[in-house]
């Protein structure tokens, strides 16, 4: 007959392997169902950090268009455009420059949509650029320094419009579209190529 102690210690020997089993498929369990929540996390909160990336480059477009239709900027366009025409510098032309080289540091340091500011800087940064180019070569390097950003937003808006019109060498406004935007500009109202000037007022943005 077995005694008390036998038989606990068969009982002990024959649990052990079904135990572990028992934890190690317990343990397989946890990892799989960690797994499905780290999956369904991220196909959850993928799509709302994305919408919440491309509100936040809306509302940084918004604040910077409003402060480009603002009252202030638009005296300021207004001379510094009337200076390019009459081939004179004005600190206007260096202010409208300065924004717009601004506008290239934010959508740079942002990363927003390059197509988002095509949509609202194209036609201006190109005008000015061109309009503004012998100016800037008779500056000072330092000068120029000052507008690198800008020079590079040029180039990535350019590459927009080619990707979007499907073209191959892109060269930007003509000579005579970019005389009509500086007439507009003086006028208080730019234009885009043959377009008619809108006479309706600017949406104005809540800024942040």
């Amino acid at each position: 007959m077995t005694s008390p102690s036998n038989q606990v210690r068969l009982l002990g020997g024959s649990f052990a392997p079904w135990a572990t089993s028992f934890v190690a498929l317990l343990a397989l369990g946890c990892a799989a169902g960690a797994v499905v929540a780290v999956v369904w996390a991220a196909r959850t909160l993928v799509p709302m950090l994305r919408d919440g990336r491309a509100a936040g480059e809306l509302q940084i477009l918004w604040q910077l268009e409003a402060e480009w239709a603002s009252d202030n900027m638009t005296e300021v366009r207004a001379r510094a455009a009337a200076a390019l025409l009459e081939e004179r510098r004005d600190p206007g032309l260096d202010e409208v420059l300065r924004f717009l080289d601004q506008v290239g540091y934010i959508v740079r340091k942002h990363g927003i949509d390059h197509e988002l500011v095509w949509y609202r800087f194209y036609w201006p940064a190109l005008c000015y650029w061109k309009a503004s180019n012998s100016v800037r070569q008779q500056s000072l390097k330092a000068a120029l320094d000052r507008y690198d950003r800008l020079g590079w937003l040029v180039t990535v808006l350019m590459s927009v419009e080619q990707r979007r019109g499907g073209k191959g060498q892109v060269t930007g406004p003509t000579p005579d579209q970019v005389r009509d935007f500086l007439l507009a500009e003086a006028r208080g109202g730019s234009c885009r190529g043959d377009e008619e000037e809108s006479t309706e007022e600017p949406t104005q943005m809540t800024p942040l």
